[in-house]
């Protein structure tokens, strides 16, 4: 994308961050009215569709680990914020969300998601965009089993997968949004960038799947 910093267009204007933001965004239907619950809501994906999710009238919780992490969320101005490390994510969901929730995007799996289908409203929706907390059992299997999952029956809940390759069509309404929601100040970017030579690769990745990074995490091995 023209007249932004190099590197948004491996953040907000990517396919990965930006298309999947938004997609993920799209299946939950926020709406003034309404309320978004956005699990691993300080990553690059979280963040935006939270935001994005704002502009669009909705009540937003965010869901994060750590102090840091939690803070950057209320930055953003959300309405609420969770922070799974310290707090108990369904008896702060009664507090912020005594209507119910609406629609959820997840990246997390897991408990979290068990969670909140006991907390979903009828004819609900829930973008399944990731499940990072079982990407690092030691089994090395991923097999997620889930607990309430009949909830998805009783709530008439209406829960999508989706890969931001099969949305490739829609990458110019997307960036048009995504710019001009940036040009307002609407959409605020955090960067996670390390200078470091290439053989550093094991070791920065290894942030992301032990969640020490907030924002997009990226490596710089030139300047060039």
């Amino acid at each position: 994308a023209p007249d932004v910093p190099l590197s948004y267009n491996h953040s907000l204007f990517s396919v990965v961050i930006g298309v999947t933001s938004w997609v993920g965004t799209n299946i939950c239907e926020p709406r003034a009215g309404q309320t978004m619950v956005v699990s691993g809501a300080a990553g690059a994906v979280g963040s935006v569709a939270a935001q994005l999710a704002k502009s669009r009238g909705a009540k937003v919780v965010g869901i994060a680990g750590g102090e840091e992490k939690c803070g950057w969320l209320k930055e953003l101005g959300l309405d609420g914020v969770i922070n799974y490390k310290t707090e108990s994510v369904a008896e702060r969901l009664e507090e912020l969300c005594p209507e119910g929730v609406d629609a959820y995007f997840d990246n997390v799996g897991g408990a979290t998601l068990e969670t909140m289908l006991k907390k979903m409203n009828n004819f609900s929706r829930i973008a399944f965009c990731g499940s990072i907390s079982g990407y690092n059992t030691e089994t090395g299997q991923q097999t997620m089993t889930v607990k309430n999952y009949e909830m998805i029956l009783m709530r008439r809940i209406k829960v999508q997968g989706f890969i931001c390759l099969d949305h490739l069509a829609d990458i110019g309404s997307c960036f048009e949004e995504l710019g001009k929601l940036l040009a307002e100040g609407k959409v605020k970017i955090r960067e996670d960038i390390e200078e470091v030579a290439l053989e550093e690769y094991p070791r920065v990745v290894r942030k992301l799947y032990r969640g020490e990074n907030t924002g997009k995490l990226m490596m710089k091995i030139s300047s060039e």
